[in-house]
């Protein structure tokens, strides 16, 4: 009743997190149904989301009455054990409101729920595998059955950040490349500088630097300091000034009188300095004015006591630190000296972990398949891409052909799969004596059976009817490109140890050591031959007097041609070696 347990099943992780915390539940009441099947409401778990904080209120219902909707068989459901869970992502945990995992339907005990929880760490699609052991009584008889199910929970990528910049990720497995930038920065007359420390010997200075490369396991700190600098004007020198002051009473009787004024982006007056008496170059110490409006532009004047102030030009300059120049083209320059004033100061960092990715390579020995990392937590194997049920150790043993592949999980959440590996099972013959026929498994796509070690012409099916005795072998392929050859079998259907001519008599045949050869020319030297069915000559032996003995006893199992040459001719007869 595979299908009924899985529905039920795959909510009880949380029995095997002995440090759980998270917080008790009650079961839903309303969850519930007459079609005697269980039900788990919701019937999805939401998606979890890393660096997020995860709650979900699971609540399963078990009938004590079952019905396998497979085969409709009726079922009494008498107890249900979850005995082990493997496939949980890192960060994660549930806990059950039955802390033994034991649930038994009969005695009232048709719902529970689970509570996960926790902040998970790594995204990805988890496939959680859950063991359980249920005992259920069909027919009056009590049946135990062990299956596993599977579960997938998809953990999605949460954003990341600090309070001075984001990060696309926070922890991976193996090597991760980590996209950063800068959230903060200064308007467009200020100066920002960014001073990145990613913590693996790189650093940066752009607000979004290129992806960041984190190639080995490890936790590293990734820093950022922010820096956000006013440009300030502190003073201004005067070198000369151009002759459109002169055209004042006072200028009778002195020079210029030279003040400046600064206009900003808009073109407002946002600055005007103090006056410098009698003089056609000046300083002008103290300004303190902050450039925050861009582009600016300084304009000289001429401080008259009667008629308007005369303009002695207008300069563009620069804004950068130091000291900047300004000519206004027709006499008037001099150098406006900026420096920056630090007006915010802010550092923030975050920690990135890259956890081992695990080996999942596999080597194979004879029918055992094994992972070369025998200390993982999980591992999951796979037949054609199909979990094989039951099947949670660092080894299998391979049983058809096809492919095979293991996919393993460490602590940390990070998995690996193998290289499919492919499996050609042995060809086994079987031999039916009632039936009178050799056959194979009728599972291959072509057959192409072998009599004493020549091809059998025509004898292209899975089974042979009546061979005759002889050594037979066949050979196949299946739809997984194998060529395959079996072991070659022996047919030894009523062997006579007295031969049907009565010129050559060998026995006992089959013979397990000694072999006793009789011809009718008892006069005349003869020369006796043993070939092994591939021609190959084993044994070879002069004798006379029309009888001879054979030590057989060093010859492997199977069939023999003895021929016995006299100067009349050849002799065969086939013998059996045990």
């Amino acid at each position: 009743m595979k299908n009924i347990y899985f529905f039920f099943a795959v909510f009880f992780v949380g029995i095997i997190s002995a440090n759980a915390q998270c917080p008790t539940c009650a079961p839903d009441p309303t969850c519930t149904n007459t079609t005697g099947t269980p039900m788990i409401c919701p019937a999805i778990p939401p998606n979890a989301t890393t660096g997020v904080y995860y709650e979900q209120v699971m609540t399963f219902f078990i009938p004590t009455d079952v019905t396998d909707p497979g085969s409709g068989v009726n079922a009494t459901l008498l107890q249900l054990t979850i005995t082990d869970v493997s496939g949980l992502p890192f960060g994660l945990e549930f806990t059950l409101n039955d802390a033994d995992g034991i649930f038994y339907p009969p005695q009232g005990e048709n719902s529970g729920c689970a509570t996960i929880c926790g902040v998970p760490v790594l995204p990805g699609t988890y496939d959680i595998v859950i063991s359980i052991t249920a005992l259920a009584e069909a027919f009056g008889f009590e049946v135990t059955q062990n299956d596993s199910f599977i579960i997938t929970l998809i953990v999605e990528q949460g954003p990341g950040g600090t309070s001075t910049f984001t990060f696309d990720q926070s922890a991976g497995c193996g090597s991760i490349d980590v996209d950063y930038v800068a959230t903060i920065g200064g308007d467009a007359g200020q100066l920002t500088t960014y001073t990145w420390d990613f913590g693996n010997g790189q650093t940066g200075t752009d607000a979004d630097p290129a992806p960041v490369n984190y190639g080995a396991p490890g936790t590293y700190t990734a820093s950022l300091q922010t820096i956000i600098s006013n440009y300030v004007i502190t003073s201004v020198n005067l070198a000369g000034v151009n002759g459109n002051w002169n055209g004042d009473a006072d200028d009778l009787f002195s020079t210029a009188d030279p003040y400046f004024t600064i206009n900003n982006g808009a073109g407002s007056a946002v600055y005007t300095s103090g006056t410098v008496n009698n003089q056609t170059n000046a300083s002008y110490s103290n300004v303190n004015f902050t450039l925050s409006n861009p582009p600016y532009t300084i304009t000289f004047w001429d401080a008259d006591d009667i008629t308007q102030d005369d303009n002695l030009g207008t300069s563009s300059f620069n804004i950068a630190v130091g000291s900047q120049s300004f000519n206004s083209g027709n006499g008037t320059s001099g150098t406006i000296n900026i420096s920056l004033n630090e007006v915010t100061n802010i550092s923030a960092s975050t920690a990135i972990s890259v956890f081992p990715q695990p080996d999942a390579t596999v080597s194979v020995s004879g029918d055992v398949i094994s992972c070369s990392n025998d200390t993982m937590p999980t591992y999951f194997w796979y037949y054609d891409g199909i979990l094989i049920s039951g099947e949670s150790g660092s080894s299998l043993t391979m049983t058809e052909s096809g492919y095979y592949s293991v996919y393993v999980q460490n602590e940390f959440g990070c998995s690996s799969t193998s290289e499919p590996y492919l499996y050609c099972a042995p060809v086994e013959v079987f031999w039916n004596a009632a039936a009178d026929q050799l056959s194979v498994a009728d599972t291959y796509d072509t057959y192409q059976w072998f009599y004493n070690g020549l091809l059998l012409q025509g004898a292209i099916t899975y089974y042979l009817i009546s061979p005759p005795n002889g050594v037979y072998a066949v050979q196949v392929t299946n739809s997984y490109g194998c060529t395959l050859t079996s072991d070659i079998i022996t047919v030894n259907v009523g062997v006579e140890e007295i031969a049907l001519e009565d010129q050559l008599n060998i026995y006992p045949n089959p013979v397990t050591d000694v072999l006793n050869v009789q011809w009718n020319n008892t006069t005349e030297t003869a020369t006796l031959y043993i070939h092994d069915l591939s021609g190959r000559l084993v044994l070879s032996e002069r004798v006379a007097n029309g009888n001879a003995v054979l030590d057989l006893s060093n010859l492997s199992s199977g069939n023999y041609i003895l021929e016995l040459q006299t100067g009349e001719g050849s002799l065969r007869k086939q013998v059996v070696k045990l």
